[in-house]
């Protein structure tokens, strides 16, 4: 059994494109300073998401993922509120940051306890008061890392992408299924078809 241990919406989005799993989480105490830099950061608390959830299910694989979005190597977390994800916006318009995913795999019955990232770079358009406004009013910067959320209408504030685009939504599913391949000997593409055909014989 496959356990995504994460609440996020997005990560299961994906996650669940292609393979089944089941969710288990656990509430860890998330300090962004304890960490020099934006990579330690993601690696540190996807393993802390992790651990906990491995411990008490040792035979399954769980999986676990944290995201940030970081300019000129300085962290911008999610907004505390409208004015905080103005000032966030205004930071980035016109500029290319970047986009850390930390993911960790663990199966602890075979010893498994995998931590790494990904890195995604994006650039921004010029964004006139009038466009982060508009955004702002939708209200999807809420719980979003850098106050937007590239999967909805933040796509329109974006100029271009250089990486991973899932990345960006939150779990880097090209470089886990990779992972899964070299660590299980596991296909997400056979997942993906085996799903198919559980579907047409149901």
């Amino acid at each position: 059994m496959i356990i995504l241990a994460s609440t996020s919406a997005r990560r299961q989005d994906i996650l669940k494109r292609f393979v089944d799993y089941k969710i288990i989480t656990k509430d860890i105490e998330e300090n962004n300073d304890d960490y020099e830099n934006p990579r330690q950061l993601v690696m540190a608390l996807s393993f802390e998401k992790g651990i906990g959830v491995a411990v008490e299910n040792k035979e399954d694989i769980v999986l676990s993922a944290d995201t940030v979005v970081a300019l000129d190597g300085v962290v911008m977390g999610k907004p505390k509120d409208k004015e905080d994800a103005y000032d966030m916006l205004s930071k980035l318009s016109g500029k290319e940051h970047e986009v850390y995913s930390g993911y960790s795999i663990f199966k602890l019955d075979e010893k498994i306890k995998v931590t790494n990232y990904v890195k995604t770079l994006v650039k921004f358009k010029e964004l006139s008061e009038k466009d982060i406004n508009d955004y702002l009013n939708t209200n999807e910067y809420i719980g979003k890392a850098g106050a937007y959320g590239i999967q909805g209408s933040g796509e329109l504030l974006v100029e271009s992408i250089i990486g991973d685009f899932n990345n960006v939504v939150g779990l880097p599913i090209s470089r886990i299924s990779d992972e899964f391949k070299s660590l299980f000997n596991i296909s997400l593409l056979n997942e993906v078809e085996n799903e198919k055909t559980r579907g047409k014989r149901a």
